[in-house]
Order: structure tokens, then sequence, then C-alpha cells
């Protein structure tokens, strides 16, 4: 907390020897916004500081009649003196975190919030870690899945083979023996044929 506090003053303190270098109300703005971000994030913008910052201005109003015009005119002219305002407005603000440290947002109910932005980084380097982790072991569990499939589809597909060449065995089989009885019969039929034609002959 007290590294930060000192990057708070450091950060204040750059800004009051950048407004010597303004001249104009352009660069006075693109200043100003910068303080006011500043100012919100360790004093907070709910801060009598950041608020009394929103009333400070580079300019000063001017009335003047136009020639040839009838009625007053209001102008808003770059009035180098003010830069006075913004000088004692960081003061105070250094003060204030020399007496009451930066601002801490009560709203930041996460627990990142006690955390530095080393430490967050450190924690999802790591949490990365694991999660990379953790997929390549389900992706390799994942691979072994399909692994265990491919074998299983292996085997039932060997099994089928087997199966259809037993049936082939069996159908070969079976034919021969079919054609070895027809032989047999037919061979049969052919001598009782021949035993009759040679008793007709006898006769």
């Amino acid at each position: 907390m007290f590294n930060k506090s000192k990057k708070a003053i450091e950060t204040l303190n750059r800004h009051l020897s950048e407004l010597d270098s303004i001249s104009n109300v352009r660069q006075g703005n693109n200043w100003k916004a910068s303080l006011k971000d500043t100012l919100d994030l360790y004093i907070g913008p709910d801060s009598s500081l950041s608020t009394r910052l929103d009333g400070l201005y580079f300019t000063r109003k001017e009335s003047y009649v136009p020639e040839g015009v009838i009625g007053l005119f209001t102008n808003h002219v770059y009035d180098e003196s003010l830069k006075e305002n913004f000088k004692d407005l960081i003061n105070n603000a250094i003060k204030h975190i020399q007496s009451n440290g930066i601002f801490k947002d009560s709203a930041r109910k996460n627990f990142l919030g006690q955390f530095g932005n080393t430490e967050i980084i450190s924690g999802l380097v790591v949490a990365a870690g694991l999660i990379y982790g953790i997929g390549n072991y389900f992706g390799k569990l994942e691979k072994d899945r399909e692994v265990f499939q491919s074998e299983k589809l292996k085997e039932k597909m060997e099994s089928q083979i087997q199966n259809l060449q037993s049936e082939k065995n069996l159908t070969i089989k079976e034919y021969d023996d079919f054609r070895l009885k027809s032989t047999k019969t037919i061979d049969s039929l052919q001598n009782e044929i021949n035993k009759l034609k040679e008793s007709n002959k006898k006769k």
C-alpha cells in the first residue's frame, strides 16, 4: 500500500511540473482530464478534491461590446494566473494521501481487490497452467477412449469375419457331402440299370 501511495504522489508531482508548460486552453483541458483520472483513482471520484477540480478552469470571463452591435457579450479568455488554483488543489491532494493513504473502493467485493497487479498476473498464469493441464489430461482420456472403441470395433469385425468363414466352410462341406451322396445314388442306379440290361439279353 505504501508503494501505491508513493506512486500516487509521484504522479501528482508530475502533473505539477507539466502545469508550467501549459500555454493555451486546449493543452489545459487535456491536462485537466488526466489529473481528473488521477484524483479519481487515488483519492476517489466522490471526494471533495475531485469534485472541486470540476469547477476549476484555465479561462476567465470577459464582457465586451462588439462594434456596431447593441448588447453585452461574454468571452472566455485564457488566464495564466488561474494555474495557481490547480497547484493548490494538487498540493492538498498530496497532503491528503500522505495523511490518509490512497482511495480504497469499498464497492469492490470480489476477493481480487486485496491483491496487487503482480499477484493477480501470477495467479492468472498458474490458473492458465492448470486449465492447460486439465485439458491435456481429458484430451488423453478422450484419445484413449477412441483407441478402446477402435479396438472393440476391430474385435467385432474379426469375430464377424470368423463367423462368415465358418459358415462358408460349413456350406462347402455340406455341398461336398451332397455331391458324394448323389454320386453314390447315381452309381447305384446305374448298376441296377446294367443288371436289367443283362437280364433282358439273356432272355
